[in-house]
């Protein structure tokens, strides 16, 4: 089972081969966000998928944020979905865009696994969920080679038909 601390600050550190620091930044934004997992860029930048705490404090809203490669912020993007979602997992998409797994709340309890596809920019174009009648997470994200999306994750809704 996770344990999630709330954090005010993201902290991103990078390492050269040899295990030295080569910087670290620390981000405040307003809002709470919790990193989940990150990725390096072709230039040498970072993506890290999330979640933030949405701007009327109720629940959290999946986010990517950019950096370059000194860690300087370039970019976040939140998803602005009505429903709280979070994100555990990203990819570089084969065409050159992002791709992220998590969950989205469905009410009462429903959640359902949520695949989120964005351009180079982080913005959002497309999205779909899945689930059954009770709960769904994604962990884990893989793209093949004929552009189809893999995803690993949990479910709660083993006897849904």
């Amino acid at each position: 089972m996770k344990t999630y601390i709330p954090l005010l600050l993201l902290a991103l550190t990078a390492r050269c081969a040899i295990g030295q620091i080569t910087f670290e930044k620390r981000f405040s934004p307003a809002q709470i966000f919790y990193s989940e997992s990150v990725i390096q860029e072709n230039d040498s930048g970072f993506v890290v998928v999330g979640h933030i705490q949405k701007t009327n404090n109720y629940g959290y809203d999946a986010c990517l944020f950019k950096t370059n490669k000194y860690g300087d912020s370039i970019w976040l993007k939140p998803t602005g979905f009505t429903e709280e979602n979070h994100g555990y997992d990203a990819i570089k998409t084969n065409d050159n865009g992002y791709a992220f797994v998590g969950d989205i709340n469905g009410g009462y309890g429903k959640e359902g696994l949520l695949l989120v596809k964005t351009d180079l920019q982080g913005n959002v174009e497309w999205n779909t969920n899945f689930g059954g009648v009770n709960w769904e997470h994604g962990y884990s994200l893989f793209q093949t080679n004929n552009n189809d999306f893999i995803m690993a994750g949990t479910s709660n809704s083993i006897n849904d038909k």
